[in-house]
């Protein structure tokens, strides 16, 4: 077990604390002196820290793809903010594994070809942070997360087969379903899903507080033939990741005074969830282009007691998946 931090290091902050990943960090660790989002970040201006842990890029890979100006932005008004931090003694940057154009048999060491036919927005603009962050900070962390799971999930396979209702609705599939469902119906579709800047709408987290209106959404979706597991081929294969390790993970860089982080956890296809997590045969299929292999490696997996470049073995995330999707499924 590392030594906690907390023993050098006090005035720490954490940007993006409000956040899907940012919130796990608070809940594995809340004694951050400074916390920042997008409301008070102008407030980070000619700050002195120990420690800043920044986990505030929002935006989703679809989002970001689909709208990459604004994606980029948002990077750049983050970027001009951290920028102008007066002194910090270690910067602990959140970014993705999706900086790799190629997920399959990459780590640390591999060498990232931004000019490369195909490499999405997604990746692009969060390369575009790393490298100023390494170019800004003498003294730095960078830790790539593969898919997440935790408190407050949001989109992802795991997402979809524990409550089977989407995260997200196009404004066309939202109207039109409101044209076709009963009164009552829209009014629940109205208090659980809220419409963003790019006029799509979200699922909310009060959904969560309410399992008979989750049974309601479902049967309103199924009803018109939307079933979110129909976004996933059998094959694809993802490295889950969950976020209550982060923190510790974190410490260990730290200690271990690594500069680039992946977290890389043995891949599991959809298939062999389903099966080992839900006890279902899942066999959707979709166009080959469709399929994602995901296999990031790191250098840095027997520093963290893993082996065969992962941090995670099959079975310890096949164990902790299982436990986790217990513990919420609704069936």
């Amino acid at each position: 077990m590392c030594r906690d931090i907390d023993i050098i290091y006090k005035n720490n902050a954490l940007i993006g604390y409000t956040g899907f990943v940012g919130s796990n960090i608070l809940l594995s660790k809340n004694e951050f002196k400074w916390l920042y989002n997008s409301k008070n970040i102008d407030d980070i201006v000619d700050k002195e820290f120990d420690i800043v842990i920044c986990s505030g890029v929002s935006g989703t890979k679809f989002m970001a793809n689909k709208y990459p100006e604004a994606d980029m932005n948002n990077i750049m008004g983050l970027i001009d903010k951290l920028d102008k931090i007066k002194s910090v003694k270690k910067f602990v940057l959140i970014s993705s594994v999706d900086v790799y154009p190629q997920i399959n048999d990459v780590d640390e060491n591999s060498i990232i070809d931004d000019s490369i036919k195909g490499y999405h927005f997604y990746g692009k603009n969060r390369l575009y942070l790393e490298r100023f962050v390494e170019k800004r900070f003498d003294n730095y962390l960078i830790v790539r997360l593969p898919a997440l799971y935790g408190e407050n999930i949001k989109k992802n396979f795991i997402f979809d087969m524990i409550y089977r209702i989407p995260f997200l609705l196009k404004e066309e599939t939202f109207c039109n379903l409101k044209q076709t469902v009963r009164s009552s119906n829209k009014n629940t579709l109205n208090d659980y899903y809220i419409k963003d800047i790019y006029n799509n709408y979200l699922l909310t987290q009060n959904i969560f507080k309410n399992k008979n209106d989750i049974y309601l959404l479902r049967k309103i979706f199924n009803e018109h033939d939307i079933f979110v597991e129909k976004f996933t081929d059998y094959r694809s294969k993802y490295q889950y990741y969950n976020l209550k390790n982060l923190w510790n993970d974190i410490v260990l860089a730290i200690n271990e005074d690594i500069r680039l982080l992946n977290i890389s956890t043995y891949p599991l296809s959809a298939k062999e969830i389903a099966k080992s997590c839900f006890n279902e045969e899942f066999t959707n299929e979709l166009k080959n282009e469709d399929i994602v292999d995901y296999n990031i490696k790191s250098i840095y997996s027997l520093r963290y007691n893993g082996s065969d470049g992962y941090l995670y073995s099959k079975n310890s995330v096949i164990v902790d998946l299982k436990k986790y999707i217990d513990e919420r499924w609704i069936y």
